[in-house]
């Protein structure tokens, strides 16, 4: 992933020592606005994804493509709106030549038709939001890591043939990641033959899910899927277990 990294930061930011507009080819550091929620429910992973580029540039000895590195760290707080405001005054007050960031795909939705239409050159280490690099694509946007039915999409299938499961009550936070996983799940659980017969939606900063069980289908549900978000805090996955323990029909 450090490789990875390294190779498309180098890539963006080569047009900025070839000076393809004139701001960029102006001499000076290379401004790096990195956008992450510092405050808020998704604050631990923020905190993570800021040592880590703080490790990458030290490592490079803050200095890319021959240019030095000026980092410019913005606090979304997990929120689309926040996210979209910092956004604008990174590109527009503070001058960055490149973005790089969000953390959540809700705020990765936010942002990406500003960057596309101000033409930023971004990177999205952690976003994981399908339409950023399918049906909103943006040639300004390049994403390092997955989407996020990629890993949920061949389970609902396996779910189906492997454990023999007709009917499933998923659970999964309400915000664009987790409707997305747990959609990726629902197409090839569904398309195999089975039946999502309820979906519960907790908010990003519930700790505890007990209360949605009881009160749903689940407990009369073959099993509940789950589609935790990325964070430290109590998942929906560590209530699934009372559900899933249950015979098949």
């Amino acid at each position: 992933m450090r490789r990875l990294l390294g190779v498309t930061f180098a890539l963006v930011a080569t047009p900025l020592v070839l000076g393809t507009a004139v701001t960029w080819a102006q001499k000076g550091p290379i401004k790096v606005g990195l956008i992450l929620p510092e405050t808020g429910p998704l604050a631990a992973n923020g905190k993570d994804m800021a040592n880590g580029m703080q490790l990458f540039f030290e490592e490079q000895g803050w200095r890319l493509a021959g240019r030095e590195i000026k980092l410019i760290t913005e606090d979304d707080e997990g929120k689309p709106p926040t996210g979209l405001a910092k956004t604008r005054s990174l590109v527009e007050s503070q001058g960055v030549h490149v973005l790089i960031g969000p953390l959540s795909a809700a705020v990765g939705y936010a942002v990406a038709g500003y960057v596309n239409d101000k033409k930023v050159p971004t990177i999205f280490p952690i976003v994981s939001a399908e339409d950023i690099t399918q049906r909103k694509r943006s040639p300004y946007i390049i994403r390092t890591g997955w989407s996020s039915a990629q890993p949920s999409q061949p389970f609902g299938k396996w779910v189906y043939d492997s454990l023999g499961y007709r009917k499933i009550a998923m659970i999964g936070y309400d915000f664009a990641f987790g409707w997305e996983v747990a959609g990726g799940f629902q197409r090839t659980f569904e398309d195999a033959g089975g039946q999502v017969v309820q979906k519960l939606w907790p908010p990003l900063n519930t700790a505890d899910f007990a209360p949605y069980l009881p009160s749903s289908d689940a407990m009369s549900t073959p099993s509940t899927a789950s589609s935790p978000a990325p964070t430290r805090s109590a998942s929906p996955s560590s209530t699934r277990t009372r559900a899933s323990r249950a015979s098949c029909p």
